[in-house]
């Protein structure tokens, strides 16, 4: 008996007290591994909209750094401007197109990277999936920019003509200032304002104020009243085509069908250019008209907020 009773004794080594170390002390061959947490979110699962992720600085610090390498960009390129052309050519054709290339490549570059490195972009934040592309879209968007156009044409008439004038200057015709209003523009200001800033916006403020506000910079890096205005308004139909359709093609599209007309408008009558309301003979009629468009343009954007507005909720 005295063997079976020595098979049962615990051969621990004692602790101070005389009892035996570790005889309840399970926590070693009881403990658990817990796995690694899983992170919040994948670089390539984030949408445009979503709820905002850790970031190491706060949005509107990251947004305002953009705005003043913009700033610093334009400067950049203006110079590079001055430093190639030769004596008595031009601003525009092919020193316009070099200027807006240097000036959106350096910002968007810089943006890319700060969302990339602030954690509030994905790795692929931008699409430009032509099977999100709806046709029946595109003609919403272009029907609600010429509605916005005329609700907004008396008062952007209140304005010195000699802003319009300038913007006119800056444009340019020939080859090159056609690629730049047409084609370089659109999708170069679709990408920084819409793919880039938009989306971090709406990511950490929700769809409408992020709709919003980046409308609003849009607006105020034009850098020129009349044209602020009108381009905040658009900014927000073009802000709520992306987040509707998941890519930036319709957005460019209307972006570069509205920057073709004003150019062809541009060059076919010059700073000469009517108002809608020269179009009518009567001047009632057209202020009946005008209050048609203006009902129309409140219940279009009613519907929009409302959706933008949906979407938020949905993501809660």
């Amino acid at each position: 008996m005295a063997n079976d009773e020595n098979k049962y004794r615990d051969t621990s080594p004692a602790d101070g007290n005389g009892s035996p170390a570790n005889r309840w002390d399970m926590s070693v061959s009881t403990e658990v591994q817990q796995p690694a947490p899983e992170p919040e979110h994948r670089d390539n699962d984030i949408p445009a909209g979503s709820p905002a992720p850790v970031a190491n600085y706060p949005i509107w610090i990251t947004i305002l750094a953009t705005l003043g390498v913009f700033i610093v960009a334009m400067v950049i390129g203006q110079l590079t401007v001055l430093f190639t052309k030769h004596d008595g050519e031009s601003v525009n054709g092919f020193p316009l197109f070099l200027r807006t290339a240097i000036t959106f490549g350096i910002t968007i570059g810089f943006a890319w990277w700060m969302g990339r490195r602030n954690g509030t972009l994905p790795r692929r934040p931008l699409s430009f999936s032509l099977k999100k592309t709806n046709p029946t879209l595109i003609l919403w968007g272009l029907a609600l920019i010429i509605l916005t156009t005329m609700v907004l044409e008396p008062l952007l008439d209140l304005f010195p003509r000699e802003y319009i004038e300038r913007v006119n200057s800056n444009i340019g015709s020939g080859g090159w200032a056609m690629l730049t209003t047409i084609i370089a523009i659109p999708i170069l200001e679709e990408v920084l304002f819409r793919g880039i800033i938009q989306q971090e916006l709406t990511a950490g403020y929700g769809r409408i104020k992020g709709v919003l506000m980046a409308a609003a910079i849009f607006g105020v890096m034009h850098m020129n009243p009349p044209q602020a205005i009108n381009a905040f308004f658009i900014g927000i139909i073009l802000g709520y085509l992306y987040i509707r359709s998941g890519s930036l093609v319709p957005a460019i599209t209307i972006h570069a069908i509205n920057n073709a007309i004003a150019f062809l408008l541009l060059q076919l009558v010059g700073n000469g250019l009517a108002l809608s309301k020269d179009l009518f003979r009567s001047g009632t009629l057209y202020w009946i008209v005008y209050a048609i468009c203006c009902v129309l343009l409140l219940l279009a954007g009613w519907k929009l907020l409302r959706e933008l507005n949906k979407l938020d909720k949905t993501d809660v």
